[in-house]
């Protein structure tokens, strides 16, 4: 039996605000990893329900982060520093250059959220500045995230009762 420090026990009574704030937290700040984060939470989901709850909050959190920086970018194209440091005409010919990519554009943002190349916090930030589409940075993100976090919740347990292994007992 695998005995859990206090601070983890409080994620564990609250799932998905736990779950929720690492992956916020995991989204502004890189360095904090919500995917190693969701595989130490896997022994102790023990319904289908939790599952769900820690995916769907995992998510959730990201993209949270995400829209906050995507739109922090976005409006900061306004801020008259950063037009000194980024010129509209580079700005525009970037911008210009990813309408030209098209659908394409959204396979690169859905395949960086969902196994992170190019970097998902690089990519936001970029397209954020560019002012690219919302609708599309939102559907390719939740999407990406979305089905990476499934993978790493779901597939664990599938693989270990492949091949009959117990899941350690959480206490």
């Amino acid at each position: 039996m695998i005995e859990l420090p206090q601070s983890l026990a409080w994620v564990l009574d609250h799932i998905f605000l736990g779950t929720f704030i690492v992956c916020f937290v995991s989204g502004v700040i890189p360095i904090v990893n919500a995917e190693l984060f969701l595989l130490a939470l896997v022994p102790v989901l023990k319904t289908p329900a939790l599952e769900h709850s820690a995916v769907l909050a995992a998510t959730l959190g990201q993209m949270v982060s995400k829209i906050i920086i995507f739109g922090v970018c976005f409006k900061g194209m306004d801020n008259a520093w950063i037009q000194k440091k980024a010129p509209k005409k580079q700005v525009n010919k970037w911008h210009n250059r990813i309408e030209k990519l098209g659908w394409k554009m959204h396979l690169v943002s859905f395949s960086s959220a969902f196994a992170g190349f190019p970097p998902y916090f690089v990519l936001t930030v970029v397209l954020g500045f560019l002012r690219t589409s919302w609708t599309w940075f939102l559907v390719t993100g939740f999407l990406g995230r979305g089905l990476r976090f499934a993978i790493l919740v779901y597939f664990p347990k599938l693989a270990l009762s492949f091949f009959n292994i117990p899941l350690p007992v959480v206490k």
